[in-house]
């Protein structure tokens, strides 16, 4: 069993601020204490996305308030879209958002992750596939390049 962690985004509408703003803003970290000026979208209070950040938050001394929690991701980024106020979401949902007018931004603080966890039987080797894919993994959350056809390189088909 391979355990790492992975972090979270805050998501915000494009405020249309000049470029130069827009990527100072883009390169730098977010932190708790800046998101208690902007309405919360948080996800549900059983989530467990929702019990990372209540954690964080707590190991910051804040209170997390939403304005609105959502039962989806993709609820919460569409609200935001709709400039409802600012989401806290994982960086693994960022991805996957379709329209440039939602920015995102790495929330600084160590409590601010997740476990993810690989299992995997004992003494079995992977099929080929499989291997492709935990390379893949391995390098997105270590911040390295990821495609599949160098991961298929390091773990070539038969």
């Amino acid at each position: 069993m391979e355990h790492r962690r992975h972090g979270f985004e805050e998501i915000v509408a494009d405020p249309g601020v000049d470029r130069k703003d827009r990527q100072q803003r883009r390169d730098q970290h977010a932190d708790a204490e800046a998101h208690q000026q902007y309405p919360l979208i948080l996800m549900d209070e059983e989530s467990t996305v929702r019990r990372v950040i209540n954690h964080a938050f707590r190991s910051e001394n804040i209170v997390a308030k939403p304005a609105i929690e959502a039962t989806y991701m993709a609820t919460a980024v569409g609200m935001v879209r709709a400039r409802l106020g600012v989401a806290l979401l994982p960086s693994a949902a960022v991805e996957a958002k379709p329209s440039g007018r939602v920015k995102s931004r790495p929330i600084a603080g160590r409590d601010f992750t997740r476990p993810i966890v690989v299992i995997r039987k004992k003494q079995r080797t992977l099929l080929p596939a499989s291997e492709a894919f935990l390379v893949v993994l391995k390098r997105r959350l270590t911040g390295a390049p990821t495609s599949f056809s160098a991961a298929r390189k390091q773990a070539p088909l038969p």
